[in-house]
C-alpha cells in the first residue's frame, strides 16, 4: 500500500496500488488465453497444436487462474479498507486532549488498550485442543464396547493432532512469519531463489520455443529481458543476503529492499509471461477468427498459425507452466501485500500515538538525567552475544570471525555476479547474433519470404536460419540444388512450400526432398507441364496439410495423388488449369467430403462437374471464368452449409434454380453472364452481383 506524509504529520489512508495493476493484468491474462483456447477449441490452429489435453479443460483451468487473481484483488481491496478504518480511528484517537498521570495510572489504563489484530493471522491453539482430547481420553478409560469404539475415535484425533502440531511447528520454524525462510527471516532471499529457480527455466523454454517458430520483433525483445533478469536478479539477492547479515538491527531497510526486490521480480514476470505473450497471442486469435487460414497461402496465416502453435497449451507442461506462472505471480502478490500491510500499519499507529513535541522533549531530558547518575555498567558476560572491550580476548575472537564471515558473504556476491554476467553475456550473443538478417538460399530460383532464427549455441560463432515460405523454380541443372536444400536442416521448419516449373525430368528429385517436410501447411505446384501427371506426391507424409494447390498445369486425368488427401486439407485449388477434356471419377464424392473450398477458375468447364454436388461440407465454391451455361437444380441438401457461390464471367442465361433454398448462402456472384432477367435474394441479407449482364441495361437493377 503506498503512503505519503502529510505536512501535519499524520498520514494519508491506504490507495490502490502498483500490486492492484499487477493483480488485475494477470486476471485479464488468463481470461484472454482461457477465451482464445475457447473459441478455437474444434478449429484448425489447435489441431495443428496437436494438444494432448482438451482445450476446453486447459480453459476451464486458467479460468480458475484468473478466479484466483480475482480473489486476490478483493484481498488486496478488503486490506485497504480494514486498513483504512484502523487509521481513520486513531485519527479520531488522537485528537483526544494530552493530560499528565502517574505511573501507577498508566500502567493500569495500558491492560486496557485497544489491540489491532492482523485480519489475515489466524492462531491455532493445538495445545488446548490437544489438552481437551487428553481429558476425554480419561474421562473414558472405562471398558465397554461403544466406549471403545469412541476412545478409539479419539486416539485417532489426538494423532492427527500431534502430526498437525508437528506440522505446523516446522512451517512456523521455516515458513511462519517469523521463520528462516520468511520476509523477517535471515534466509528470505534462498526462498526467492528457489522461486527463480522454478520460474526462470519455463520462461526460457517459452522463449526457445518462439525463437523456433515465431519470426519477431517481439522474440528478440524477450530474449533480451531475458538476458537482463539473469544478469539483475542472482547478483541483487546475493548482495541482499550479503547487506542482511552486515545490516544489523535495519529491519526497516532490509524489509523495503526486499520488498524492491519482489517488485523487480514481479516485473520481468509481467513482461516475460504476460505481456509479450499477450502482444503476440490476441492479434493472431483475432486474425484467425475473422478469416479461414486455409483460404490462401500468405505470410500472415503463416505468421498467425507460428504464435498460436508456439504459445498455444498443447501439452500437461504447458498448462503446468503457465499455472505454476500465474501462481507464482499471486503469491509474490500476496507477500509483497502483507509487509506492506504490517509496515504501513506500524508507522501510522506511531504516527497518530506520537506525543506533543514539548512533551517528549521533556521526558528526553528526564531520562537524560537519570542515565547521567547512575553507575557504570557492570561488563557483559562471556555468554553474551557479542563480547565488549572489556574481555579483549573474546572481543578479538569475535571480531575476526565477523570479518571472515563478511569476506565469505561479500565472495559469495562477487561469485553470483561474475556467474550472471557470464551466463547473460552468453545469452545476449545467442538472442542478438539471432536477430540479425538472415542470407538467402544458395541460388537465385529460390526466394524465402520469412526466416525463424532459433537459438542456438552450436555452432556458436554462426547463425542458423530456418525458412518458412519458400517459393523455388525447378530448373533441370539445379534440380539437385533444390532437392539437397529441401533436405537441408533450413527446411525443417518450412510451412510454406511453391514449386513451378516442375516437370518428370526432375520431379522425382525434388518431390523426394519436399516429403520431407513434415510441418508442411501449404503446397503449390504452378505450371507443371509436360506430362506432369506423372508427379506422384505421398500426400499422407504432410498430416498437417491445409492448404493444396495445383495451378496452371497440364493434366490428363485426375491425379490419383488427390485420392488421399490429408485429413486438415481443406482448400483444394486447381484454378488456371484445363480440367474440360477430363472424366471426374467417382472417388470425388467420398476422397473430398473434408474439403471447405474448393477453387476452380479459369478451368474451361462446360458444366459444372458432378461430383461437386455431393460435397456437403463446401463454405465457398469458385468456379467464374469458365464456360458454363447451365446449372442443375439445386436444393437445400446439396450444399447446406456453402455461403459463397462465384458463377461470374460464364455463360449462363438464367440464374441457378433453387439457389436460394441453400440454408447458408450468403453471397451469390453472377457477374458477366448472359442473364436476360435479373434474379432478386430471397433474403435482404444476401448479396448479390449481377455487373456486366444484359439485364442490368433493359432494367434498373440494385444488384448490377
Amino acid at each position: 500500500m503506498r503512503e505519503r506524509a502529510d505536512k501535519d504529520g499524520q498520514r494519508r489512508l491506504s490507495k490502490p496500488s502498483e500490486l492492484d495493476a499487477i493483480g488485475a493484468g494477470c486476471c485479464l491474462y488468463a481470461v484472454c488465453i482461457a477465451s482464445a483456447h475457447a473459441l478455437l477449441h474444434d478449429s484448425v490452429p489447435l489441431r495443428l497444436a496437436a494438444p494432448e489435453t482438451n482445450p476446453l479443460v486447459t480453459a476451464g483451468i486458467l479460468l480458475g487462474c484468473a478466479l484466483l487473481h480475482f480473489y486476490g484483488l478483493c484481498q488486496l481491496a478488503h486490506t485497504r479498507s480494514s486498513l483504512n478504518g484502523i487509521i481513520s480511528r486513531m485519527r479520531s484517537m488522537r485528537q483526544l486532549p494530552t493530560s499528565r498521570h502517574t505511573r501507577s495510572q498508566v500502567s493500569s489504563r495500558a491492560a486496557v488498550v485497544p489491540r489491532f489484530q492482523d485480519p489475515t493471522d489466524d492462531v491455532h491453539d493445538w495445545h488446548v485442543v490437544r489438552h481437551e482430547i487428553a481429558a476425554g481420553l480419561a474421562a473414558h478409560g472405562h471398558p465397554g464396547a461403544r466406549r471403545s469404539l469412541h476412545v478409539q475415535h479419539l486416539h485417532v484425533k489426538l494423532t492427527a493432532v500431534t502430526v498437525a502440531m508437528t506440522a505446523d511447528k516446522y512451517f512456523k520454524r521455516f515458513l511462519g512469519s517469523k521463520g528462516l525462510f520468511s520476509q523477517k527471516g535471515a534466509l528470505y532471499e534462498l526462498r526467492l531463489l528457489a522461486r527463480e529457480v522454478v520460474i526462470v527455466p519455463i520462461q526460457f523454454l517459452r522463449g526457445y520455443k518462439l525463437s523456433c517458430q515465431v519470426e519477431s520483433a517481439w522474440v528478440v525483445v524477450y530474449g533480451v529481458v531475458l538476458t537482463l533478469q539473469w544478469l539483475v536478479v542472482p547478483p541483487l539477492l546475493a548482495w541482499n543476503f550479503y547487506a542482511v547479515h552486515v545490516s544489523g538491527d535495519k529491519r526497516d531497510q532490509i524489509q523495503a529492499g526486499r520488498i524492491r526486490i519482489s517488485l523487480v521480480l514481479l516485473a520481468f514476470d509481467l513482461v516475460l509471461g504476460v505481456a509479450i505473450p499477450v502482444l503476440l497471442f490476441v492479434p493472431s486469435v483475432l486474425h484467425l477468427r475473422r478469416g479461414d487460414v486455409a483460404d490462401a497461402p500468405t505470410i500472415e496465416h503463416v505468421h498467425d498459425l507460428s504464435v498460436v502453435r508456439a504459445l498455444a497449451i498443447g501439452s500437461v507442461l504447458d498448462l503446468i507452466s503457465a499455472t505454476v506462472t500465474l501462481g507464482v505471480i499471486y503469491w509474490t502478490l500476496q507477500s509483497v501485500c502483507a509487509v506492506r500491510r504490517r509496515a504501513f500499519l506500524k508507522e501510522n499507529i506511531t504516527v497518530a500515538a506520537k506525543l506533543p513535541s514539548s512533551t517528549r522533549s521533556r521526558r528526553s531530558a528526564h531520562v537524560k538525567s537519570r542515565m547521567s547518575k547512575t553507575s557504570v555498567a557492570p561488563a557483559l558476560s562471556k555468554a553474551s552475544v557479542s563480547p565488549t572491550i572489556n574481555d579483549l580476548p573474546a572481543f578479538l575472537a569475535f571480531a575476526k570471525q565477523e570479518v571472515r564471515a563478511h569476506a565469505r558473504r561479500h565472495c559469495l556476491f562477487q561469485v553470483t555476479l561474475v556467474f550472471s554476467t557470464l551466463l547473460a553475456a552468453a545469452l545476449l550473443l545467442v538472442v542478438l547474433r539471432a536477430a540479425l538478417p538472415c542470407e538467402m538460399p544458395p541460388t537465385s530460383r529460390m526466394t524465402c519470404a520469412s526466416f525463424v532464427r532459433p537459438w542456438h549455441v552450436q555452432p556458436l560463432f554462426s547463425q542458423r536460419c530456418e525458412c518458412k515460405f519458400l517459393t523455388a523454380t525447378c530448373a533441370l541443372q539445379e534440380r539437385d540444388t533444390v532437392s539437397d536444400y529441401l533436405l537441408s536442416r533450413a527446411a525443417q521448419s518450412m510451412n510454406a512450400l511453391s514449386l513451378t516449373n516442375c516437370t518428370q525430368q526432375h520431379a522425382s528429385v525434388i518431390v523426394s526432398g519436399a516429403e520431407q517436410l513434415r510441418s508442411l501447411w501449404y503446397l503449390s505446384l504452378v505450371r507443371c507441364r509436360n506430362d506432369a501427371d506423372a508427379i506422384s506426391l505421398h500426400l499422407s507424409r504432410f498430416p498437417n496439410l491445409l492448404y493444396l494447390g495445383l495451378h496452371d498445369s497440364v493434366f490428363t486425368t485426375l491425379p490419383l495423388t488427390l485420392r488421399d488427401l490429408p485429413p486438415l486439407v481443406s482448400t483444394l485449388d486447381l484454378s488456371t488449369t484445363d480440367w474440360s477434356r477430363i472424366e471426374w471419377p467417382a472417388w470425388v464424392a467420398s476422397a473430398w467430403t473434408n474439403l471447405r473450398r474448393v477453387r476452380l477458375s479459369a478451368c474451361h468447364l462446360p458444366s459444372l462437374p458432378s461430383p461437386l454436388l455431393h460435397l456437403s461440407s463446401l463454405v465457398m465454391l469458385d468456379v467464374s471464368f469458365n464456360q458454363i451455361d447451365a446449372m442443375p437444380l439445386l436444393n437445400a441438401t446439396t450444399w447446406p452449409r456453402l455461403m459463397r457461390l462465384d458463377l461470374g464471367h460464364n455463360a449462363l442465361a438464367t440464374a441457378p434454380l433453387g439457389v436460394w433454398s441453400l440454408p447458408q448462402l450468403e453471397s451469390l456472384i453472377l457477374s458477366n453472364n448472359a442473364l436476360g432477367l435479373c434474379p432478386r435474394p430471397a433474403r435482404y441479407q444476401q448479396q448479390l452481383v449481377l455487373t456486366g449482364n444484359p439485364c442490368c441495361v433493359k432494367a434498373a437493377s440494385p444488384f448490377c
